[in-house]
């Protein structure tokens, strides 16, 4: 638990000095004159720059997994292989390009080993992506991207009560836990409802890199399971998507 929690720590900062440095980038050295299609002509004869949309989401999805190695090994009931997830989600879309970064967590489930002894499977994970809206439309994002990512499950192994001169202790726990780094292909759909808000469909598949063995007390163990796969979710965005900014001297170029 100790190492997952410093996991958790260490790859949250990685991901978060990643996109401090890509919103950046995006703000101040994009060329605009490369994405010209994004200017809006006014009717005045003028191009005007079209605002970035900033948004916050609140996700829920469900993830493939590979798990029946690991029931097997638990000698429990097959853990369902399609786990639905939720979390969040902080996105900038400028001038066509677009970043985000996500952190969801993994609805946990419960099998019983005997009647003395449960487990439960958790987790969460984390991803940096990058992708590009297709549509010149104000309307609507279609948005290939691509990304890298974390995603940490644990197997928590309750033996249940037991005697113990310790006061205060009567139960034994264990914990299992299998790290993997993933490489993100995916697609989304967003469309803006009002000004404030959108509905977003996303789906794509995770590629696990990583071992894929579980570790206990940091030694790996003689049960696989590929985290990768197809993933499906949708999101309620929150933001500001109207688009086209107001025409103001640093924001407004004559027609060439």
């Amino acid at each position: 638990m100790k190492n997952t929690i410093l996991t958790l720590q260490k790859t949250t900062l990685f991901f978060l000095l990643i996109f401090t440095f890509s919103g950046i980038f995006s703000q101040n050295n994009i060329d605009a004159k490369a994405f010209n299609s994004n200017f809006q002509i006014s009717e005045h004869g003028m191009r005007v720059r079209t605002k970035p949309v900033i948004a916050f989401k609140i996700n829920y999805g469900i993830q493939q997994l590979e798990l029946k190695d690991l029931s097997n090994y638990l000698g429990i009931n097959s853990y369902d292989e399609n786990l639905q997830y939720w979390g969040f989600n902080y996105s900038l879309l400028n001038n066509r390009l677009y970043f985000d970064f996500d952190f969801n967590f993994v609805n946990s489930h419960v099998r019983d080993h005997n009647d003395s002894v449960k487990t439960k499977l958790s987790g969460f994970g984390m991803s940096f992506n990058f992708g590009y809206d297709l549509l010149k439309s104000s309307k609507i994002d279609l948005i290939p991207m691509v990304g890298i990512g974390y995603q940490g499950l644990e197997v928590e192994i309750n033996q249940g009560y037991i005697k113990s001169d310790l006061v205060g202790i009567n139960h034994v726990k264990y914990y299992m836990n299998n790290p993997a780094f993933i490489f993100y292909l995916g697609l989304e759909f967003r469309v803006p409802v009002g000004s404030k808000s959108a509905i977003s469909i996303k789906g794509g598949y995770k590629l696990d890199v990583s071992n894929k063995k579980w570790k206990y007390q940091d030694d790996k163990i003689n049960v696989e399971s590929n985290v990768g796969g197809v993933y499906a979710q949708v999101s309620l965005c929150f933001g500001n998507f109207k688009r086209k900014g107001s025409i103001a001297q640093d924001a407004i170029s004559p027609i060439e």
